[in-house]
């Protein structure tokens, strides 16, 4: 189901793979990194598939060479999702965190973390409905441009995550 999830997420967007794909945000190429909660963001072991994504960022910085920005990561959860649950799965509580028609969009402003949680993907049409109201909702919002400028922040920081950890290494 999980995989199923993700490649719906993945091919709702041009360039894509299983686990990630890259769009274009007000002409900026965006990494996304794609994940699936299979059931109940209140059940816990649905929600440990998933975990703490961005904790993992430091892992796709060989990926984001060749994009403006990102990580930005896209959870298609089966059934609705709280702001809290969204919270929860951030780590900390000091963050924007937004209701909004697709889903819940959260948001670190100091480690530019970005979450899009996709609720309610009860199968195909609702996962690629969800990404398309997101998508729009960047633009009703007039978010686009902050979401690329913290999408290129994180690029930012992941490069020097990734630089101290090669360093140690």
């Amino acid at each position: 189901m999980i995989a199923a999830m993700r490649s719906v997420l993945a091919s709702s967007v041009p360039d894509k793979q299983v686990d990630s794909c890259t769009a274009k945000v007000d002409g900026a190429q965006i990494f996304f990194c794609l994940g699936a909660v299979p059931d109940s963001m209140s059940i816990a072991t649905a929600r440990e598939m998933v975990g703490q994504p961005h904790l993992a960022d430091h892992t796709s910085s060989r990926h984001l060479t060749k994009v403006d920005g990102g990580p930005v990561h896209v959870i298609a959860c089966r059934k609705g999702v709280t702001e809290a649950q969204a919270e929860r799965m951030l780590g900390f509580p000091n963050a924007t965190v937004v209701n909004a028609p697709f889903g819940i969009y959260v948001l670190d402003s100091i480690q530019a973390i970005q979450l899009v949680l996709i609720s309610n993907c009860l199968d195909e049409m609702e996962t690629r409905h969800g990404v398309q109201r997101f998508l729009a909702w960047l633009i009703q919002a007039e978010q686009s441009q902050a979401f690329v400028r913290f999408a290129k922040k994180r690029k930012e920081v992941i490069s020097v995550l990734a630089q101290s950890t090669y360093a140690r290494s």
